[in-house]
């Protein structure tokens, strides 16, 4: 399966929780701000787009100066919205199947790849191990790789990793100003999605940074025998699910 020619990273938000005072997209992890671990995967995917909203100036400068051909979406409505409506924005008008990410993420180049090689075929949802200190756990079906809900109170091993492939319209509901069917990007796939196409699951290696706790293992984990160290291999039960190449 080819890779999607379409992505969005979801940059809008205003990153309180770390308390940066600045878009989590700008901060440095590894000499790297996080909006280049992102665009650095996505070199041969052909139209990208950022959507910006607080301090877009800056997301756009960075974004521009990264990859000069960037598509660049405005939020206007990004203090009152949640990256839902980024999402919808992003896509809009792309029936293909349509990469969407957040911009505070770190993932791991191998299973990042492996998730690109399965998406087109039905809505996939990335997954990974639970460590965040403010999950939206997801509950898999490990030998159908397949969702069966996602919740924020009943705990399991796994996360959702905020990186899903679906047609870059599937999402139209969420625009800003629509009616309200869902108010997050999960409450979608679980409301919305799911019912329809069910929902396909891959597993990542990936690190989402939302509050300094999380900063400070995403760190750890690149650090020299870290699990996103690049020679760091992954557990057996997890590559058994990779493509061969």
């Amino acid at each position: 399966m080819p890779r999607p020619d379409h992505a969005v990273i979801a940059a809008a938000g205003f990153g309180s929780r770390l308390g940066r005072g600045h878009p989590k997209c700008l901060l440095e992890v590894a000499g790297k701000p996080l909006l280049r671990w992102q665009l650095d995967l996505l070199t041969d995917v052909p139209d990208v787009r950022v959507v910006v909203g607080f301090q877009e100036d800056a997301v756009t400068d960075l974004a521009r100066r990264l990859r000069p051909d960037v598509t660049i979406v405005r939020n206007p409505a990004f203090a009152g919205t949640s990256a839902l409506a980024s999402y919808a924005l992003g896509g809009r008008y792309v029936a293909e199947p349509c990469l969407f990410m957040d911009g505070d993420i770190i993932f791991d180049p191998v299973t990042f790849q492996a998730f690109c090689e399965r998406a087109g075929d039905r809505p996939l949802v990335g997954y990974t191990d639970a460590k965040t200190q403010d999950p939206v756990y997801v509950d898999i079906d490990e030998p159908a790789q397949l969702v069966r809900g996602f919740s924020r109170t009943d705990v399991s091993a796994f996360e959702w990793a905020n990186l899903l492939c679906v047609p870059g319209d599937a999402l139209e509901q969420g625009l800003p100003g629509r009616p309200a069917s869902a108010s997050t990007v999960f409450e979608y796939l679980r409301t919305q999605l799911a019912p329809v196409a069910g929902l396909g699951a891959a597993y990542l290696r990936s690190y989402e940074i939302d509050r300094p706790q999380d900063l400070a293992v995403a760190i750890a984990a690149l650090a020299p025998g870290g699990a996103l160290e690049p020679t760091a291999r992954i557990p057996a039960q997890r590559r058994a699910r990779l493509p061969i190449s």
